[in-house]
């Protein structure tokens, strides 16, 4: 079945969160290159926004304060100490103007990759939790009708 994003994608030159994926994708690793200012949105909603170049990306992303706090926390508030680093986005809903919408947020490359280690645990994990229930006492005279 197609994808409608697929069919109508973003042509904005800053990245969507479907760009990313749904809520229910995996988050996207990434490094981050630069960080610049630029205009987001038009006329009356035109503002000026930090703007984070990606390695992995053609499109930069628009940082919000949320998002950009949360790169400080991790990297420091030096924009130029972020080059080179690693994060991860994700997609979830938030509240926006009274309304659910799918936003892009981040954290760190080791979570993201922690979450998904202990989201998928390896076979000798699922063996040592899985306990196969005891057999039925049977009667062997007793035909199992």
């Amino acid at each position: 079945m197609p994808n409608i994003n697929e069919m109508m994608p973003s042509t904005s030159k800053f990245l969507a969160s479907t760009d990313i994926g749904t809520p229910d994708d995996p988050p996207v690793c990434v490094t981050m290159r630069s960080v610049s200012m630029d205009t987001v949105g038009q006329g009356a909603d035109a503002q000026v926004k930090p703007i984070l170049a990606l390695d992995e990306f053609e499109k930069g992303l628009a940082l919000n304060k949320t998002n950009g706090e949360m790169i400080a926390a991790f990297y420091g508030v030096e924009t130029d100490n972020w080059t080179g680093k690693r994060i991860a986005l994700y997609t979830t809903f938030v509240e926006f103007q009274g309304k659910a919408v799918q936003a892009i947020r981040i954290h760190s490359e080791t979570t993201s990759r922690l979450k998904s280690e202990a989201a998928q645990p390896n076979a000798q994990q699922a063996a040592q939790q899985f306990q196969a229930p005891n057999p039925p006492m049977t009667d062997p005279a007793d035909p199992g009708f």
